[in-house]
């Protein structure tokens, strides 16, 4: 992968509806374990396959998702 890795204090993660929730603290305790990552256009993020380690969370742009 040609990923990127980013701060994320650029994204307010509580507007992220999977996080809208929760409260400020529980936001805090989360922070920590996240990280944010951009990938060239066409990049593939993982292939059917790959072992479901992580979780990713589209904020900006698109995905498509091709099954073999």
């Amino acid at each position: 992968m040609n990923e990127v890795k980013r701060d994320m204090h650029d994204i307010d993660v509580s507007s992220i509806p999977l996080f809208s929730g929760l409260d400020r603290v529980n936001l805090a305790r989360l922070i920590p374990h996240l990280e944010q990552l951009e990938f060239p256009a066409g990049a593939a993020i993982f292939r059917q396959g790959d072992p479901g380690d992580c979780l990713y969370i589209v904020v900006q742009g698109t995905a498509r998702v091709f099954l073999s």
